[in-house]
């Protein structure tokens, strides 16, 4: 099965791990929460009676287990938001820097070539994505730029 062209680009494969990395935190966060909810419980059982010494009727523990929960629920998730973003942005920087690898690779072979050994290529090897095209491009370009060298040596 031929993969369509907008699934071979760099944008397409980071788009593709940032949403995992996302859905995963996320499914990390709801277990996490779902975890601590369930603990709570057994904590507001055993905490202090507010009504000093008269036992409460069910309503008055159905509002207090409500209330306590939605405190907690509150507090938990403010606390899993911003952890969850600070891994995310350590994930998704890691990933980027993996991700833009072999343009570091293109840049650095490009920058050893100057104008003394234009018969030097990059000849990338990697998928057909923007980073194949851009060194293709650029070994194009350092063809016509050494024959237009050559042509002007021959003239002169």
């Amino acid at each position: 099965m031929k993969m369509p062209a907008f699934a071979k680009t760099i944008r397409f494969r980071l788009t593709i791990w940032y949403v995992g990395l996302l859905l995963l935190f996320i499914i990390i966060f709801i277990i996490g929460l779902n975890i601590t909810m369930s603990n709570t419980v057994s904590a507001i059982q055993r905490s202090e009676n507010p009504t000093a010494g008269r036992p409460l009727t069910q309503v008055e523990i159905v509002h207090l287990v409500r209330s306590e929960n939605l405190v907690l629920l509150r507090n938990y998730s403010l606390i899993g938001i911003a952890s969850l973003l600070i891994l995310a942005a350590g994930g998704s920087y890691l990933l980027s820097g993996r991700m833009l690898r072999p343009i570091n690779r293109v840049t650095s072979l490009a920058s050893r070539i100057s104008h003394t050994n234009l018969k030097e290529r990059i000849n990338y090897q990697g998928p057909e994505d923007e980073v194949k095209r851009l060194a293709d491009t650029f070994d194009v370009m350092l063809g016509r730029l050494d024959a237009a060298f050559e042509s002007q040596k021959q003239f002169i």
